[in-house]
């Protein structure tokens, strides 16, 4: 009896194994496996968009509505947005540029241009496509000469801004109008503006179409003749001065002086012809020759500060003035505060 039993083990042994791994197999399909073949339904319904993206939809199974597209915005993903922040969070497509004239003509293209957060500099290299849109729409100007473009540019509430304009979003709408001028619309039809807005479209950690184009009608040539005229006196009464501490060329700039840059830019866009001089200006401390190196580096700075945020450089003069201009007594530290100093104004 011993041996036939000795001689069973190997079998119950192979048994036992054959029953592990049965039941392993079991388990293992039941709680893995099972799931991955029941619809997911928790973050909403996964869906192919036209151009073959998996879109997601919002939390409980409803899908996020697209938003209201207006001309620079129009994406054609869903986009989920982190409610603490103006910008969005997840992955998403870059939205489409489209915009519509007053006859319903349609200019569109899946292309965008793009901020990096932050800043007002386009994104390098633009596509073609969005090239091509900047033809299109200097072609329909030439077409309706009684119109000009009205483009506004978006900043998002968490993002910070310290350039030469009221605001980022101005900024971005002045690079968006240089890169138009750039592909042969003229300066003379753009009127800029920049707000604030939430829920910007961002890809890569960059800011895609932030901005948007209207057709607009020209004003009145006689009042805008006016206007300009008026502008010309007021920016050439009230130059605009900036200051600097002794030996140092960095500017200080205030909200008041964001605007007049914003007013001399307009000007030197409405009328093609004109042109504005930057002028550096020193107290008297120091030897002549260290002060007049010192003021043209200051204009020289201040020419490159406006070029960098986007004012045409042909447009732009500087000249070294050094003491020969005070506005105030060298004698006092108050003085010569006040004459340490570049002056913006228009050539006359």
């Amino acid at each position: 009896m011993s041996k036939k039993k000795i001689s069973l083990i190997p079998w119950l042994l192979l048994l036992g194994i054959a029953l592990v791994i049965g039941l392993g197999a079991y388990y293992n399909y039941k709680y893995c496996c099972g799931s991955c073949h029941k619809p997911k339904h928790h973050l909403g319904a996964h869906h192919k968009g036209k151009h073959g993206h998996h879109h997601k939809g919002g939390h409980h199974g409803h899908p996020h509505p697209h938003p209201p597209h207006k001309n620079g915005l129009k994406p054609h993903q869903h986009e989920m947005v982190n409610v603490n922040s103006g910008i969005s969070t997840q992955k998403v497509d870059i939205p489409k540029f489209s915009m519509k004239t007053p006859d319903g003509k349609t200019i569109e293209t899946d292309s965008n241009i793009g901020f990096a957060k932050n800043d007002f500099h386009i994104k390098e290299p633009v596509d073609g496509a969005m090239k091509n849109i900047a033809s299109q729409i200097g072609g329909y100007l030439k077409q309706h000469e009684n119109k000009e473009l009205e483009l506004k540019g978006f900043y998002s509430p968490e993002e910070s801004y310290n350039g030469s304009f009221p605001n980022l979003g101005y900024a971005r709408a002045n690079a968006i109008k240089n890169f138009m001028i750039n592909n042969g619309i003229p300066s003379n039809l753009f009127e800029l503006s920049g707000d604030e807005k939430a829920n910007l479209i961002a890809k890569d950690g960059n800011v895609y179409g932030p901005f948007e184009i209207q057709v607009i009608d020209k004003p009145d040539a006689e009042k805008e003749k006016q206007a300009l005229e008026a502008m010309r006196k007021e920016i050439i009464e009230h130059p605009i001065n900036l200051r600097f501490k002794t030996g140092e060329t960095q500017i200080q700039l205030n909200d008041s002086q964001r605007k007049e840059f914003a007013q001399i830019a307009k000007y030197l866009d409405k009328n093609t012809q004109a042109s504005c001089i930057v002028l550096g200006h020193t107290d008297n401390t120091g030897s002549e020759e260290t002060n007049k190196l010192i003021s043209k580096q200051r204009a020289d700075f201040v020419k490159n500060y406006m070029v960098d945020n986007g004012i045409n450089a042909d447009k732009i003069h500087t000249e070294g003035r050094w003491s020969l201009d005070p506005i105030a007594d060298n004698s006092t530290e108050e003085g010569r505060a006040k004459n340490r100093r570049t002056s913006i104004t228009l050539t006359k």
